[in-house]
């Protein structure tokens, strides 16, 4: 599985098996205003006293309204909540095969327009209040936390990115509990950090996690969109044709792209090369470069799989 990475930015049809690392990001200044000092922001962390009906994501209330001025783009910043996806599958592969019965894990992405809201739902294999909460704290990763989600950022990070308010609605299969856990990002800057839990009976069978984000920082249009389903499907396109995942943008199936067509010098001979094969502490190193034809530049650039 891998997920492509163009460049600097993260892609990979699975960030575990063949992850990119995420755009680098500029680092925005808080703490100052107009040139006067600002008051240390209010920390909660895990000492804190929380209610059962509560979680904290333990980071200063500026540093939280910073992250939508991070250096995403919306396609990377879905591939966030893709990865952590996939990964949860991989971690549970043995019980997903068998719930999922062969078939790929399915991650849908839908854009409101009119309520201005955007979703993403994946069937795999959710979360306990318990996970729900540790996956709540910022870079501090889980015991689940590895490959595509090893850092321990992502989900919130991109879903600051996107809007103001964000909800985790999850069920862990298994269990009869779904909880919902409601942040609301002004809220966090003017009164804490803790975020509201709220459980709900549902059917053992039921599993998955569900993002709505909702008072959008941006307006997805149409081509936004368009580049959402190209790049998404370029850096899935390992999970994609292995048969592991299977997203929708709407009712639009998202599929790899066609095979890469390289240029030729004026004896047809084709400019691609495969570069020898490498080791780097002990870890297998291979690939190849080449010069696309004309009209495949937003492929342009280096991609990185890794585990693939």
């Amino acid at each position: 599985m891998g997920k492509s990475k163009k460049k600097s930015k993260k892609q990979s049809a699975a960030k575990p098996t063949a992850v990119p690392k995420a755009k680098t990001v500029k680092k925005a200044k808080v703490g100052s205003s107009k040139g006067r000092a600002t008051a240390p922001a209010k920390v909660a962390t895990k000492t804190d006293t929380l209610a059962p009906d509560e979680a904290v994501l333990n980071v200063g209330r500026r540093s939280i309204e910073a992250y939508s001025r991070l250096s995403y783009t919306m396609w990377h910043a879905l591939a966030e909540f893709i990865d952590n996806s996939t990964q949860a599958r991989e971690n549970y592969a043995r019980v997903m095969n068998r719930v999922l019965k062969d078939q790929p894990l399915l991650v849908e992405i839908n854009h409101d327009r009119i309520n201005k809201t955007l979703t993403i739902k994946d069937n795999s294999i959710g979360m306990s209040k318990a996970k729900l909460v540790a996956a709540l704290q910022i870079a501090e990763p889980t015991p689940d936390s590895r490959g595509r989600s090893k850092y321990g950022m992502g989900m919130k990070t991109a879903a600051c990115w996107i809007g103001k308010r964000w909800k985790v609605i999850t069920t862990e299969y298994g269990s009869d509990e779904r909880w919902t856990a409601d942040v609301d990002v002004a809220d966090i800057v003017a009164n804490g950090s803790k975020i509201p839990l709220t459980p709900e009976s549902v059917s053992p069978e039921t599993h998955g996690t569900t993002i709505v984000i909702s008072d959008l920082h941006r307006r997805i249009q149409t081509r936004t969109e368009e580049n959402i389903r190209t790049y998404l499907g370029f850096m899935y396109r390992y999970d994609i044709t292995d048969g592991k995942l299977k997203i929708l943008y709407g009712t639009d199936e998202i599929l790899p792209p066609e095979e890469m067509r390289y240029d030729t010098d004026p004896e047809s001979k084709m400019y691609h090369r495969e570069l020898p094969e490498t080791k780097i502490n002990g870890k297998t190193v291979r690939g190849s470069v080449g010069v696309l034809r004309k009209g495949a530049r937003k492929f342009a650039g280096f991609s990185f799989y890794r585990n693939k």
